[in-house]
């Protein structure tokens, strides 16, 4: 929805702040970017109790007092957050703004990626920082994402996703454990129970729980410890940008954290199906590399691995749902369907 049928009355604007303060603060700041976070906190401020509607405005008041300041400045509204794109003094930033504390953690997520990723990735540099709102400026990263690669140069995709793959592999290495596996699928399991328990729905629960025991027995019938360490999280190809110099960026650090080894692969290949777009060998090149180290090697091993990774998927969703007793119906169906593909296959 395009910010002018958000809210358009530029009254609107004149009821919640005075623009000649908003003009003091504009000359104050260093630069547009510390501009919005005063008036993000202004804006929140005047309507604590009204945060969805006054970031409303806020996009609004942005878009409004920048047109006069020859900056140019794109909005990205996105389903927890909202991210403003700007180019001032040829100097290019992206600002993130979390709706609210609902999202904390993964904002939480994003800045202690951001900090562990850099040590082996190209990521994008954060200016700014504030945990109170939720809110973080970064450089601006401008090329092409690995989907646009794909659909135009195959080979130069694989290439880029087998060095990506190398450096995440060194990332979950810097700091990994071998957990029990018994151990590790109980917590997600308690987790799972916790989301199941909010279903209003007998025969959704009873599936639910019968597929969540078929892959804890699936996991701890080939595995006895699960390796755990740094992942991304979300890894898909557009978080994966090529820029002008052949530099990749990896962007979208959200879902960062411990997840069992070869979890970003099984996210990758889930969003993007590598076998439609690359041979059988080379999406089984890219799947083993996660696996070179692991002794007694084999295929039943990946598949228990794979039953941890569905497992950790619906872990995550019952830990970080958007909204309290918000049940996403159409996630579980989807992960019910994923599940029984999995199971299906010998």
């Amino acid at each position: 929805m395009g910010i002018w049928k958000i809210i358009p009355n530029l009254n609107v604007i004149i009821n919640i702040c005075d623009l000649r303060s908003i003009s003091w603060l504009r000359q104050q700041s260093e630069n547009l970017f510390v501009f919005y976070k005063y008036l993000l906190k202004s804006l929140l401020t005047t309507l604590s109790n009204e945060q969805d509607q006054s970031l409303k405005k806020l996009l609004l008041a942005i878009k409004i007092y920048s047109l006069n300041k020859n900056s140019i400045i794109t909005l990205l509204p996105i389903k927890r957050k909202i991210r403003i794109k700007g180019v001032l003094n040829k100097e290019k930033k992206i600002v993130t703004i979390y709706k609210d504390k609902r999202f904390q953690s993964y904002f939480d997520r994003e800045i202690s990626g951001r900090k562990s990723g850099v040590h082996f990735l190209n990521v994008p540099k954060i200016f700014d920082v504030d945990e109170n709102l939720c809110f973080f400026t970064e450089e601006l990263i401008c090329g092409k994402s690995m989907t646009e690669i794909l659909e135009t140069d195959k080979q130069k995709a694989l290439t880029y996703l087998n060095k990506t793959s190398v450096s995440l592999i060194e990332m979950f290495y810097s700091e990994w454990s071998e957990i029990s596996v018994e151990a590790y699928t109980l917590k997600l399991e308690q987790q799972i129970e916790d989301l199941i328990c909010m279903i209003d729905a007998p025969d959704l629960k009873n599936t639910l729980l019968e597929l969540v025991k078929d892959l804890k027995e699936n996991a701890t019938k080939e595995l006895d410890e699960v390796r755990v360490g740094l992942s991304h999280g979300d890894l898909s190809y557009d978080n994966i940008i090529v820029d002008i110099s052949n530099q990749m960026w990896l962007i979208d650090w959200e879902r960062f954290g411990k997840w069992s080894l070869g979890y970003d692969f099984f996210v990758l290949n889930r969003k993007t199906q590598l076998d439609q777009y690359f041979s059988k060998e080379e999406v089984n090149t890219l799947r083993f590399n996660w696996f070179r180290d692991i002794k007694k090697f084999s295929i039943l091993k990946i598949k228990a691995y794979q039953s941890i990774y569905l497992l950790e998927l619906l872990g995550f969703q019952s830990q970080y749902r958007y909204f309290d007793n918000n049940i996403d119906f159409k996630f579980l169906n989807k992960w019910i369907a994923l599940v029984n593909k999995h199971l299906r296959i010998k």
